[in-house]
């Protein structure tokens, strides 16, 4: 599709959500977002050590990390940002990001009814999302005109070359690995929530690792949606996407819970520490031998 029939057949389907209209059109998510490079939408630099010094100056915003089975959101501070570890290690936001997939990136503002809103979308050489900041109403806004002020591309073409999506790379676990019912996950939520047993969740792609720590609060189950939706944290996991559910044991003696979609890669990892976690983690329930 040329840029024009995007926007149009955008206009016809306002409402879509971003990623699904790409997969509905057969056209990368970043290639609707180029579409519309104009005065709401500029194109940016995506090195991660040029970005990342910009987002911890517009304060609280919150972080999107997504693959095809599930997506974190935290709210916080983009805050301790190691250029030598390509990671960010706030109290609130956790990334770890391996910079040479971060090729495509926008300043985006949309407007709404009710105001505009404000983000910023990286995307890989394939044109998937990679990470995304969305503003809150705590945001610095001129934190934000600084950075596309500072990091605006000099060419703002409404059409990128993409390379090929690479295929997803298969998880591979370790010996000591037993498997475990589809409904574990959604279990392991709800038991965890209940008992407020503390948890690591890791959902990832190719170019950002998006780590959650602390305690869940609100599970709710929405068709086959498992979805934690607390105040400053919401994870929305596919249920239909669980080809495998692996109950793995490193080395160290740790137990971590792990996700596995049809093509063999991550969909997400939750791990603990801890008697409660161990209690939790062994109680859940099993394949038959």
């Amino acid at each position: 599709m040329t840029p024009a029939e995007i926007r149009t057949a955008r206009a016809a389907a306002h409402r879509a959500r971003a990623r699904d209209f790409a997969e509905a059109h057969g056209i990368p998510e970043a290639a609707l977002v180029a579409a519309f490079v104009g005065p709401g939408v500029v194109a940016i630099e995506a090195a991660p050590d040029r970005l990342m010094p910009f987002a911890a100056a517009m304060g609280e915003a919150l972080a999107l990390t997504r693959n095809a089975s599930a997506v974190q959101e935290r709210q916080g501070r983009y805050e301790r940002y190691d250029p030598c570890e390509a990671r960010v290690a706030g109290p609130e936001i956790e990334l770890h990001i391996f910079p040479e997939h971060w090729v495509h990136a926008f300043a985006v503002t949309e407007e709404t009814a009710k105001a505009a809103k404000r983000s910023i979308q990286i995307f890989d050489a394939a044109g998937e999302a990679v990470h995304k900041i969305h503003l809150t109403p705590e945001s610095d806004l001129a934190a934000f005109d600084r950075l596309v002020e500072a990091l605006r591309l000099p060419d703002q073409a409404d059409a990128l070359p993409f390379a090929p999506a690479a295929a997803p790379a298969a998880e591979t676990g370790p010996a000591s690995c037993l498997g475990l019912a589809p409904e574990a996950v959604t279990q392991l939520l709800e038991r965890a929530a209940a008992g407020q047993v503390p948890l690591g969740i890791r959902v990832g792609n190719a170019g950002c690792l998006q780590v959650f720590r602390g305690t869940v609060e609100r599970i709710l189950p929405a068709g086959y949606w498992i979805n934690v939706m607390d105040p400053r944290f919401n994870l929305h996991l596919r249920t239909d996407h669980l080809a495998e559910v692996r109950l793995l044991r490193a080395q160290d003696g740790g137990l971590s819970v792990q996700a596995i979609h049809p093509d063999g890669s991550r969909i997400a990892l939750i791990d603990g520490s801890g008697p409660a976690w161990e209690a939790l983690a062994m109680g859940l329930p099993r394949l038959p031998d």
